[in-house]
């Protein structure tokens, strides 16, 4: 369904859209699985297993930093999103200890 271009121009134009439209999903994609995998992590988490979750975070951090600086998402969800797993992470290692 993309819109009918008339010109040389809009056609062009229409091209780079798709692709970037194309390019900042797979960033969301990329960033809404490594939050999915950490949450799998943090549910099969056992006491004293903390070193997979702080590379997970570690991870989830470069790839929501990343997708910020490409502009793919804003810096305060960026924020928000750190902000919510770190809350998960440290009631997750509360309740676990």
């Amino acid at each position: 369904s993309t819109p009918m271009a008339n010109t040389k121009q809009a056609k062009k134009m229409v091209r780079k859209i798709q692709k970037r439209t194309q390019h900042n999903r797979w960033w969301k994609d990329q960033v809404k699985e490594t939050i999915k995998s950490l949450d799998q992590i943090l549910a099969e988490t056992k006491p004293g297993t903390s070193g997979k979750i702080g590379e997970a975070y570690s991870t989830l951090q470069k790839k929501v930093d990343k997708a910020t600086k490409k502009g793919v998402i804003h810096k305060n969800k960026a924020r928000r999103i750190k902000n919510t797993t770190n809350k998960k992470i440290k009631a997750v290692i509360s309740q676990k200890a």
